[in-house]
């Protein structure tokens, strides 16, 4: 739930003028960045998606082409990448030295919905 929240978020920022209230163009000539993440082969798909949690440059350059009307989403975007990328890391010593405890379905309890809404500077409620 919390990456499809954060696909959607990035989506959202290339595709969709808040200010307008109306979707941006989806052409890939128009938005080249996201042109990988709606194609037919699903690994194309999840490789381009990975690699801007596992690759901070590759995130530098999608969100440098973050469009003017998808700016305000920037600060929520660079700390739900933050939470990602720290959930990847902790994943990828966890491969190298594994611990018993350690909790596949939060990666490491990186991916819970409290740490989520708390990237979002908000609380959940009880």
């Amino acid at each position: 739930m919390v990456y499809i929240s954060t696909c959607l978020g990035l989506v959202a920022a290339f595709y969709y003028d808040f200010d307008k209230k109306e979707r941006r163009s989806t052409e890939p000539s128009t938005q080249p960045p996201l042109e990988c993440w709606n194609n037919a082969d699903l690994e194309v798909c999840a490789n381009a998606k990975f690699r801007i949690i596992s690759e901070p440059l590759v995130k530098d350059q999608l969100f440098a082409l973050v469009p003017p009307e998808g700016q305000s989403l920037l600060p929520w975007m660079i700390s739900v990448w933050e939470l990602f990328w720290d959930a990847n890391q902790s994943r990828v010593m966890n491969q190298r030295r594994p611990q018993a405890d350690w909790d596949v379905k939060t990666s490491g309890g990186f991916l819970t919905f409290e740490n989520f809404m708390a990237a979002l500077g908000r609380k959940p409620r009880l």
